[in-house]
């Protein structure tokens, strides 16, 4: 028996041992569970939205824990969880302002933004830890405890450790090598009039970079998948290590008047090394400052404060606020630092009729004419959403200096107007939602095939009418269906620097029921994921930036991944073969030059503790 099989079975004998004595527990003796524990977020407080939310006790998606899932396949890494990422699909910037255009790591940030804010009557601990084949491993731990009714804290812990797919050396040679944590603490006072929130997060996330596989001598795509191929870069990595504070407080007056005041700073640093260039020169175009090594950092800095007034009036809700944000980017080889100061007014309206209708409507007017205006209507048969931004162009499209490029661009904003709509139709065991994206997007910034920020002049239309199915074939028996069909128009240079699949699929056919009188709950299904053959953006290392190439088209593929998840109690665990279709010979690729996820079993075991 291998140590891995060995860990695994040590594991389930554990688990097995534990979940007799918690299925006979549960009824008598666990005062504390999943409906004691509820949570919101800080945005809901922000924006006075009474929501709660308790633990995730159901097991339809448990299973997904690789970060493409996750974002149900509308992201293109380089075939190895934790790689860099992109969306597949257009997405307008967080921010009309200044930012540093590094952002292929982070999904595998844990941000502020997204703390689940606990509060609980008891410790709430939550395991989540995946023995992924190939040596591809996460563990996350969640923690939660009040201090008093009124006062709590917790903390979040991610690892990941992701042996390399191609040209390993066996176990311990990871790719993928990542540790994020955040921490957060709340108080209310006793009349609900005053809350202070502050929070902390840090992630180091450093990847060992391939640049992709070497087909200098390749006859056909087959030979990608051989176990012996070669890598173009031997010596080459990256890093990011990104670091956020924040502080919100707000005082209620009255109902309809509260001050709020929310502080925030951060810091990411964008880091890529070659520590042999004579080994690894071939990969690079030009050589500008050694010929021995490359070593650059870039970093960008961000300081927030935003003040503002809110209330309710029966079922509106309406804030005001000024925003100050100071920026300053530190670009490496380039002595003369580069410092912003942008200022903002906002606002928002919001209506909400539970049984009826949600409005909102929202803006932000920046000092410099970039603005950003939302509203989204929903009612129980439809929803229409249109949202608008006029954005600044990142600090790496305006000034870059390295060992392989140099540049200095004076580019204008982006200006994108995006439209959504959807109809919902129930017939019971059917449920449809038709729906159709609209993006406009003018001015459009991008890396062309010369690895090089360009701006394209004119506009491209993108257009994806898409279908969403839920169909509830048995009461035990459910298939999920997403279609989404997508063309582009306009200009040809804005068209073109769009690479996006015509045809993306996803489907999700499974069989859930109780067994043992309701003390099991299993989930057997098949996930499966198609997208057609098209040009997919390549990745260069060195920038951390995906760029338009020519010369690779990714052939069409269809994946499919076998799940069983169970739960017993409060322990949840699947099992998974990944790509169980994958044939004898060949594969998929995810990005150019980088082969998709081979076939493999995965293991995940969750666990939640309430007291």
């Amino acid at each position: 028996m291998t140590g891995r099989a060995f860990i695994i079975f040590i594991l389930i004998g554990f688990c097995g041992g534990k979940l007799t004595a918690q299925i006979l527990d549960d009824s008598t003796q666990n005062v504390y569970g999943p409906t004691t524990t509820r949570f919101t977020y800080l945005n809901d407080i922000k924006f006075n939205r009474n929501r709660i939310y308790f633990p995730d006790t159901t097991i339809t998606r448990f299973h997904i824990y690789n970060y493409v899932n996750l974002h149900e396949n509308k992201l293109q890494d380089l075939g190895n969880m934790g790689t860099a990422a992109q969306p597949v699909f257009y997405e307008p910037p967080e921010t009309i302002g200044w930012t540093s255009g590094y952002h292929v790591y982070d999904p595998y940030r844990l941000r502020i933004e997204d703390m689940q804010l606990y509060n609980t009557r008891s410790p709430f601990t939550h395991i989540y830890a995946i023995l992924g084949g190939g040596n591809r491993n996460k563990t996350y731990v969640q923690h939660s405890q009040s201090i008093r009714p009124n006062w709590n804290f917790g903390f979040n812990y991610q690892t990941l450790r992701v042996n390399k797919q191609v040209s390993s050396t066996g176990r311990g040679d990871n790719e993928v090598e990542s540790t994020a944590y955040n921490a957060y603490m709340y108080y209310w006072t006793k009349d609900s009039a005053y809350f202070i929130h502050g929070a902390f997060s840090r992630i180091n996330h450093k990847v060992d970079e391939s640049g992709g596989i070497d087909d200098s001598n390749f006859n056909s795509k087959n030979e990608f998948f051989s176990e012996n191929v070669n890598v173009n870069l031997e010596n080459a990595g990256s890093r990011l290590l990104n670091i956020q504070y924040l502080l919100y407080q707000q005082y209620g007056l009255k109902d309809y008047f509260t001050l709020y005041n929310e502080f925030s700073r951060s810091l990411a640093s964008n880091y890529f090394q070659d520590e042999n260039l004579s080994a690894d020169g071939a990969y690079f175009d030009q050589f500008l400052l050694n010929t021995a090594e490359t070593d650059h950092l870039d970093e960008f800095k961000s300081l927030s404060n935003e003040a503002g007034i809110k209330g309710d009036w029966k079922k509106a809700f309406y804030n005001a606020y000024f925003l100050f944000r100071q920026t300053n980017y530190i670009p490496g080889n380039i002595s003369r630092n580069a410092t912003r100061n942008e200022t903002y007014l906002g606002g928002s309206l919001r209506y909400d009729d539970d049984s009826t209708y949600y409005l909102r409507i929202s803006g932000e007017l920046m000092n410099n004419g970039n603005h950003q205006l939302s509203g989204i209507y929903e009612n129980r048969l439809w929803e229409l959403s249109y949202n608008r931004y006029m954005y600044e162009p990142a600090a790496i499209h305006e000034k870059y200096f390295s060992n392989h490029y140099e540049w200095y661009n004076d580019f204008g904003p982006v200006q994108s107007d995006n439209f959504k709509g959807l109809f919902k139709l129930d017939f019971n065991m059917l449920r449809l939602k038709p729906q159709l994206t609209i993006s406009n997007i003018f001015n459009y910034i991008y890396f062309n095939a010369d690895k090089r920020p360009a701006q394209a002049g004119g506009s491209a239309q993108l257009y994806s009418p898409g279908l969403e199915v839920n169909f509830d074939i048995t009461p035990f028996l459910h298939w999920n269906i997403t279609f989404i069909y997508t063309i582009k128009s306009g200009i040809a240079e804005a068209t073109d620097a769009f690479r996006i699949p015509s045809i993306f699929v996803n489907s999700n056919l499974y069989y859930s029921r109780y067994l043992f009188d309701k003390k099991l709950l299993t989930s057997i299904g098949l996930e499966t994921h198609f997208r057609d053959a098209y040009f997919a953006d390549g990745y260069d290392p060195v920038t951390q930036q995906f760029y338009l190439q020519n010369d690779f088209q990714i052939p069409g593929y269809f994946t499919a991944d076998f799940y069983a998840n169970i739960k017993i109690g409060a322990l949840k665990l699947f099992l998974k073969m990944t790509y169980v279709n994958q044939g004898q010979v060949g594969g998929y690729f995810a990005s150019p030059y980088y082969i998709g996820q081979t076939r493999v079993f995965d293991l995940g075991i969750s666990w939640m503790f309430y007291d």
